[in-house]
């Protein structure tokens, strides 16, 4: 779908997963992990009464 409407050709999206996507959803994954961790307990507390 990317290469319709960024005007690339498949190729240069594919190059682009590695030094684009892929640290994107690095940081993402961490910052959602962190966010759970950190309201985990919390929230598990007001559920659990």
């Amino acid at each position: 779908v990317t290469p319709f409407y960024a005007h690339m050709t498949t190729a240069q999206v594919a190059a682009l997963i590695v030094p684009a996507l892929l640290p994107f959803n690095v940081v993402k994954f961490a910052i959602h992990g962190v966010v759970t961790f950190l309201v985990y307990k919390p929230i598990s507390k007001l559920l659990n009464r």
